[in-house]
């Protein structure tokens, strides 16, 4: 199976070392799109979370999987690729399967990572390095995954990053209440984080950018939270006993050297984002208290049959998959045997049509081409695999004509 992926991850670097590697969404799409086309690979996407960066690859590329990524990424040397996994064939599908479930998530169980698999997808699909091979993947790996969460609850516990940012601030202050907090970041994990603490009861400001104001306020700020300018995060920080920045940015957002005159009080930072927004020196400040995604890694438990189940339903979509995969061999006969059929037919029926018909030929051969490859692949789906091959031969032979 011509399936490969290499990803360093939460499991074996740390944020200081993923952040390295982390790209924005502009940026990995087209790096995909340069990756198949210079490397002579059939298919590329690149997905870029938090907590990891992974490079999926499809065909029988040319170049060793180290070589694409050195190509890729200037810093993949030998002091980093040791923190990357590489997995092959099925392992990879199976991991992925798990991926989509959250199976394989600092929180385990997490409900994000589903939503940027999907992304991911996308801009792969559009910028043009999507093959089949990954479609199919990813199609069905997410289709799985929503059949999971649909049937069952994985764990009781947190879904998402931003739940476990509030528990873990929680640990700080055991009663958010009436707490002021700043979240800077208005994008998906900032809306998030506003909304799980305006649910605790906090006093909740979130930072738009001037530009942002012309736009539908309703749609950006989660509600019961104020607005504060972008522009002014920095000399409002002290009115605030909790900050949380979850933005997109691959520069920080607040530096060292902005914030230490400002601060005045004890205060709690909470980093959200990959790269990280936070200046890491502002952690050794008198009175600071500085948290990274690092920190909400609690694996969570699950019930063992509960788990069984899951991967159970997986698996039947795991094995949707490779059984398309493996067909995939027989396209070029089920091709040879339709067109065959196909054209016996319309010479069957010439005689009776031709003259008073004429455009009925075209018809009745694109029909009969159609209606066989219905027929034979829907083989895959009743026929025990060893019995795919011999089965297609015999229908070769069968419509082959005869000498």
């Amino acid at each position: 199976m011509q399936i490969k992926m290499a990803g360093i991850d939460y499991v074996h670097a740390s944020i200081a070392q993923r952040e390295a590697f982390a790209l924005t969404k502009a940026h990995a799409a087209a790096m995909a799109k340069e990756l198949v086309d210079s490397c002579g690979l059939d298919g590329c996407l690149i997905l870029s979370t938090c907590n990891r960066t992974e490079f999926w690859i499809s065909g029988a590329e040319q170049l060793p999987l180290s070589q694409i990524l050195a190509k890729a990424l200037p810093l993949f040397q030998p002091d980093y690729a040791r923190f990357f996994t590489e997995r092959n064939g099925k392992d990879a599908v199976d991991y992925l399967f798990r991926l989509a479930c959250g199976m394989e998530s600092q929180i385990f169980g997490e409900d994000q990572i589903l939503g940027q698999i999907k992304e991911a997808a996308s801009l792969a699909r559009s910028s043009g390095s999507m093959d089949a091979v990954l479609e199919v993947l990813f199609r069905t790996a997410v289709t799985g995954a929503k059949a999971v969460k649909t049937q069952m609850k994985l764990t009781s516990d947190s879904h998402s990053a931003a739940e476990a940012a509030v528990a873990l601030l929680k640990q700080v202050h055991p009663s958010l209440l009436g707490q002021k907090c700043l979240v800077i970041g208005n994008g998906e994990m900032g809306r998030l984080a506003a909304r799980a603490l305006v649910e605790q009861g906090a006093d909740v400001s979130i930072t738009l950018r001037a530009k942002g104001r012309h736009q539908n306020q309703d749609a950006i700020i989660p509600a019961h939270c104020s607005v504060v300018d972008y522009d002014q995060r920095v000399s409002l920080l002290d009115e605030f006993s909790l900050i949380v920045s979850a933005t997109a940015s691959p520069h920080c957002t607040l530096k060292w050297e902005e914030v230490a005159p400002v601060l005045q009080r004890p205060h709690v930072f909470l980093d959200l984002a990959v790269p990280r927004d936070i200046d890491p020196r502002i952690g050794s400040l008198p009175g600071v208290s500085l948290f990274d995604m690092d920190h909400l890694g609690l694996q969570h438990t699950v019930k063992p049959d509960i788990l069984q189940q899951a991967e159970q339903i997986l698996r039947g979509y795991q094995e949707e998959f490779i059984r398309w995969y493996e067909f995939r061999e027989f396209i070029p006969q089920i091709h040879e045997i339709s067109q065959a059929v196909a054209k016996d037919a319309t010479l069957r029926l010439d005689k009776h049509f031709r003259q008073s018909h004429p455009e009925w030929e075209q018809n009745a051969y694109d029909a009969a081409k159609k209606a066989v490859a219905k027929l034979v692949y829907g083989l895959k789906e009743t026929l025990p695999v060893p019995l795919w091959e011999p089965c297609l031969d015999a229908l070769k032979q069968a419509v082959r004509p005869k000498e």
